[in-house]
């Protein structure tokens, strides 16, 4: 029995850990997304149009 539960743990950690990458990677998708936006609204004012 404890046999089948480790197993099952270590597919349980594994899988958390493939989603907490996932999850940062999504992170920082959006974070640059964020800073594109800023950079070509500052871009506008700077140019002036």
């Amino acid at each position: 029995m404890t046999n089948v539960h480790n197993i099952f743990k270590d597919k349980l950690l594994k899988e958390m850990h493939v989603l907490e990458i996932k999850a940062q990677h999504i992170h920082l998708i959006l974070q640059s997304e964020k800073f594109d936006r800023g950079l070509e609204q500052n871009g506008a004012m700077f140019t002036g149009s």
